[in-house]
């Protein structure tokens, strides 16, 4: 469960500073990023991947699928981009992966339990 857990947060805690830092530091742009800017990657990234930092911490798989899913639509068209914002990919597939370990080691861990029940 550890590699689930570490996952989730390496992923939620990478992508919020790599987006921190390249939103407020655009080699692209001169200046800070624009009100409509912040308020789309806000709802759209910031908040699935704090979310997805709690998830993460608590063994929450849904919550941490759902977080993957919700950022999903920005990161790809961000992929499609030729710049650094491209990278920002690689924390919804760190989410996905995250909870897809935690829902085998849950269902593992249910046939376990299962199985030593009928004994």
């Amino acid at each position: 469960m550890n590699i689930a857990r570490l996952l989730g947060v390496l992923g939620s805690l990478g992508g919020l500073l790599f987006c921190i830092y390249f939103l407020f530091n655009n080699p692209y742009v001169g200046g800070p990023p624009p009100e409509d800017v912040l308020a789309s990657f806000s709802l759209s990234y910031f908040l699935p991947m704090i979310i997805g930092l709690y998830a993460s911490r608590s063994f929450k798989p849904i919550l941490l699928l759902i977080c993957a899913i919700w950022s999903f639509p920005l990161t790809l068209y961000l992929a499609a981009t030729p710049g650094v914002f491209k990278w920002l990919v690689i924390s919804p597939v760190l989410l996905m992966a995250a909870a897809i370990i935690m829902f085998r080691k849950r269902k593992h861990s249910h046939n376990e339990v299962s199985l030593n029940d009928e004994k």
